[in-house]
């Protein structure tokens, strides 16, 4: 959506004026209104800002260069996705000349975008490590932590959609492939408690693919053969091996504005994000041995529309939770549990287990609509790569409604036709709403 992003801000900012008159909390923002805030690509800039000025120590500071006061309140907000647009994309003098983007790189220099972002972020939490520890900053709510934040991105490495998560109630931020076959969290922890018998079945035909005579046609010897296509049958029996870097632990500090620039690297626009030594082994805070780059692209790629990935973490997170009450936490996380820890969890027991869609609201707020519908003609002329791309092949002006348009709105259109039908059949349609 990139500067269309003041548009989920302004919608955000009639919400959030609405919620401080009926709280009466004059100061009250959104970030300390909702469990979960879940954003991709502009939307992951701004879920990152909402839910990263909830804490204590995230007094209000100014953006660099400007006057625009930035407190985490969806007003602030919108001013500042106007003091990055100049940074992000800025104006060119000679308009007449247009870089032919689509031979010699992406459309925009991904310079001032990371500019930006870094100069977004608080300066008392600029990292996921940070987030998760911040003190809520009305310790008259209770036990409440604060929002957990949940943004996507796609590995370009593993081919795997992906999330960064900063929950407050687990002791670590979350690194987690969106996958069938690899769990949320740390593979061992639900692994271990949910044994799945799938595993052995697929293990078992898997071998029997191996030394399948087609197979072997296609990749002569199969014997080190570890996937076929997308069924990645090994990984439940061969777990966190040294020599792949799939399973490996992540860096904690990682960046909230690095969090941000892979989940806004969108294909053609901008190059790919590359944290650097983001994966390490041993887990810090021992002396990392080896270690091996994250390479990411936008998460509009597979999750444009993230509300069902958010909801799918929370039922995930009601599970380990249940195990870290059932099993103890040494067991599932490997690690000890604190007294004040176990207490919470089972004082809150009710609050995350056992729950079904019913127990949740969700908020959807899109950037508004970027393609148009074609006439018949007029589609059927899409034929040369330039066509796809949405440029004209000699000039390389702008078309309406590329490819990567057309990917992230269906992804997004999918999303809520699924949300929608799912909280209608649960019988709480009231409880999803879609502003788009």
């Amino acid at each position: 959506g990139g500067v269309r992003g003041i548009v989920a801000a302004c919608v955000l900012g009639v919400l959030e004026d609405e919620l401080r008159r009926q709280s009466n909390i004059t100061d009250l923002t959104i970030g300390e209104c909702f469990d979960v805030i879940a954003g991709t690509s502009t939307g992951a800039i701004l879920a990152t800002y909402l839910s990263a000025y909830c804490g204590k120590n995230t007094e209000a500071t100014t953006f660099p260069g400007t006057r625009i006061v930035l407190n985490g309140s969806a007003a602030s907000a919108s001013e500042m996705y106007e003091a990055m647009a100049d940074k992000i994309f800025p104006k060119v003098r000679l308009r007449s000349v247009r870089r032919p983007w689509v031979f010699v790189g992406p459309k925009h220099d991904a310079d001032g975008l990371e500019k930006a972002l870094q100069a977004a972020m608080h300066p008392n939490c600029t990292t996921l490590e940070e987030f998760i520890s911040a003190t809520p900053k009305r310790p008259e709510r209770g036990d409440w932590k604060g929002p957990t934040l949940f943004v996507t991105a796609y590995d370009m490495v593993f081919r795997r959609p992906v999330a960064f998560v900063g929950d407050r109630l687990r002791p670590k931020a979350s690194f987690i492939r969106l996958d069938h076959f690899t769990f949320p969290y740390h593979d061992r922890a639900l692994a271990q408690g949910v044994p799945d018998y799938r595993w052995n079945l697929l293990w078992n035909r898997f071998q029997k693919l191996k030394n399948d005579p087609i197979i072997r046609e296609v990749y002569g010897d199969a014997g080190n053969l570890t996937r076929l296509g997308d069924a990645e049958l090994p990984l439940g029996l061969c777990r966190n091996k040294p020599e792949t870097a799939r399973y490996w632990w992540t860096k904690p500090d990682v960046e909230l504005w690095e969090i941000c620039r892979c989940s806004t690297a969108a294909p053609t626009f901008f190059k790919p994000a590359r944290i650097r030594n983001f994966f390490q082994r041993p887990p810090a805070p021992q002396k990392a041995e080896r270690t091996a780059d994250l390479v990411a692209c936008d998460g509009g790629i597979v999750a444009n529309d993230p509300a069902m990935q958010a909801l799918n973490y929370l039922y995930t997170q009601g599970k380990l939770f249940r195990l870290l009450l059932a099993l103890g936490a040494e067991i599932v996380e490997e690690e000890e549990m604190s007294e004040k820890d176990k207490n919470f969890f089972a004082k809150h027991k009710d609050f995350f287990t056992n729950l079904t869609l019913a127990h949740h609201a969700v908020l959807s707020i899109g950037v508004g609509v970027s393609f148009r519908e074609k006439g018949v003609e007029e589609a059927a002329k899409t034929h040369s790569a330039a066509d796809w791309l949405g440029a004209d092949k000699w000039n390389f002006r702008e078309a309406k409604g590329n490819i990567i348009d057309a990917l992230m709105a269906s992804s997004s259109i999918l999303a809520h036709f699924n949300l929608d039908v799912a909280f209608s059949n649960e019988g709480v349609p009231q409880q999803y709403l879609r502003v788009q």
